[in-house]
């Protein structure tokens, strides 16, 4: 029995490989091409510093109001942690395709939201901490490029245009700018309930019940030539959300092309 069970403890030891073939080690050399890049900042004044003023008044808009969150660790799929650098921006190759969430807190609250990876593209995200603790965030991808700052201006630019966009929305289920909504909508405009004029008929209906409405926080996704918006609204006192579908104009506006409450 002792010598069966030393013959055992043998071959275990030194297992016979003749005839097996190993498989080489998965290596993705394109793996760096799959990344994302965050931007994180807050819309507040900033003073110019004395004897900067050409320079800070010779910036864009965005850039003035846009404070960046520098030094503010933040957490990627609740295991990764990442800390913002001088410019308020964290960034990571090599991401596996499908969707990523981001959480960060600040001033004791904790925000989070969420963008999509592409195998062999770069996912941009801006996340805007705003006064009364929202957060707006937008995100694009793009082909695989170390260049970004152009890509980021025309995120930004979309960011900014869904204020405008949001905005008009909040006051036409008010009662109030329904002409302005009317023109922003477009007219190929389906959301599987109707048509333009039938939305425009049922929000005209309800704006009595809606003088409290309230937008909060969004993300938007921005693609080529269209994009969407899901917004965090108040409704009548309680929590709701819309999605809207939208498509580029030639001036740099945006039409929307569905509504989905």
């Amino acid at each position: 029995m002792l010598s069966a069970l030393a013959l055992l403890v043998t071959a275990c030891e030194n297992p016979d490989f003749t005839g097996v073939k190993f498989k080489p080690p998965k290596v993705d050399p394109k793996a760096f091409k799959t990344a994302f890049r965050a931007y994180f900042f807050e819309r507040r004044h900033q003073e110019p510093v004395w004897g900067n003023e050409f320079l800070y008044h010779s910036k864009s808009l965005a850039e003035r109001e846009y404070a960046a969150m520098a030094g503010m660790l933040v957490m990627l799929d609740e295991r990764v942690r990442v800390k913002t650098d001088a410019n308020g921006q964290v960034a990571l190759d090599g991401m596996q395709e499908g969707f990523h969430t981001l959480r960060f807190t600040h001033g004791g609250s904790s925000y989070a939201t969420h963008f999509r990876i592409k195998r062999e593209q770069v996912s941009l995200v801006v996340c805007e901490l705003r006064p009364a603790g929202v957060l707006a965030s937008s995100s694009t991808l793009l082909p695989h490029s170390f260049l970004t700052v152009s890509p980021f201006k025309r995120l930004l630019a979309f960011h900014q245009g869904m204020d405008r966009v949001l905005g008009v929305y909040e006051a036409a289920a008010q009662g109030r700018q329904t002409d302005r909504w009317a023109r922003m909508m477009s007219d190929d405009y389906a959301d599987g309930s109707g048509g333009k004029e039938d939305f425009l008929r049922a929000m005209n209906l309800r704006a009595g019940d809606e003088q409290g409405l309230k937008v909060l926080g969004r993300q938007g996704e921005l693609t080529e030539k269209a994009a969407y918006v899901v917004a965090e609204v108040q409704r009548q006192g309680n929590p709701d959300f819309v999605r809207m579908e939208l498509k580029g104009t030639q001036d740099g506006g945006w039409r929307v092309t569905a509504v989905r409450e």
